[in-house]
């Protein structure tokens, strides 16, 4: 992949995530690159251990919250939602939670639709290319696939404390700091937090300024379950419907 189209994905990060629904709460993000950094040798070993343990996976479907915080508001808005991949290249992005909305990727096909009063609705979308480098790089991603992202970032390792990763010893962050001074001023960084076992995603983070960022925490994560094709269908006139998820009050998908 070039350095300009890895460019052109890190900027899609920042555009897709700031089109979701949100609700209002009070949040703090944490100080990730003020935790002791680890040696480049020991961020090699992570990002190693990171791709083996996940590079066998074929399907993901995890919750999660996410939090926008933006330096023009004392607040910040949080949505809920569900997040499914399958392989090679299957993804569907739902909110839940305050509103209703459905992202559906599959092969060079995407969609979205939005729950109105009068029912779903499908969208037109006006930059479908972003909306898929977006999810295609979060499906590379959630397979473990991030040391061919260092030709655009500059990947450190951070250990840690117990209270950062949930009272569990031995995970981190990774933290991706865009390498072209021209990103970055569109986009500080990328911090992804492992569990303890490198193995899974806790929470991500896209930070565009200091005060102005993207938050997602994952819960719930289950892998390598089957999920249905038709979860993925990008032809209807409404989003296929799911089995319920834990966090919503109504089936996605309803």
């Amino acid at each position: 992949m070039s350095r300009q189209r890895h460019i052109f994905i890190a900027v899609a990060w920042a555009v897709a995530l700031s089109w979701l629904p949100a609700g209002v709460v009070r949040a703090e993000l944490p100080d990730v690159q003020a935790l002791p950094e680890n040696s480049p040798q020991v961020t090699e070993q992570w990002l190693d251990e990171l791709q083996q343990n996940l590079k066998d996976t074929q399907t993901i479907r995890t919750r999660f919250v996410q939090e926008t915080h933006l330096d023009v508001f004392d607040q910040v808005v949080e949505s809920h939602g569900v997040m499914m991949f399958a392989a090679p290249d299957r993804m569907r992005f739902e909110i839940v939670e305050p509103f209703r909305s459905v992202t559906v990727a599959s092969g060079d096909a995407v969609v979205r639709y939005e729950k109105l009063d009068d029912g779903w609705r499908r969208l037109n979308l006006p930059s479908t290319e972003i909306v898929l480098a977006v999810l295609r790089q979060a499906g590379r991603w959630m397979r473990g696939d991030l040391k061919a992202s260092q030709k655009t970032y500059a990947i450190t390792s951070h250990q840690a404390s117990k209270d950062e990763t949930s009272g569990a010893s031995g995970g981190g962050w990774l933290v991706l700091v865009p390498r072209d001074a021209a990103l970055a001023k569109m986009l500080a960084s990328i911090e992804i937090e492992l569990d303890a076992k490198h193995a899974a995603f806790k929470r991500m983070i896209i930070r565009r300024s200091a005060d102005d960022a993207t938050m997602l925490r994952f819960v719930d994560e289950q892998r390598n379950k089957p999920l249905p094709a038709g979860w993925f269908d990008v032809t209807g006139d409404v989003p296929a419907k799911v089995s319920p998820a834990s966090d919503a009050s109504e089936e996605p998908g309803e």
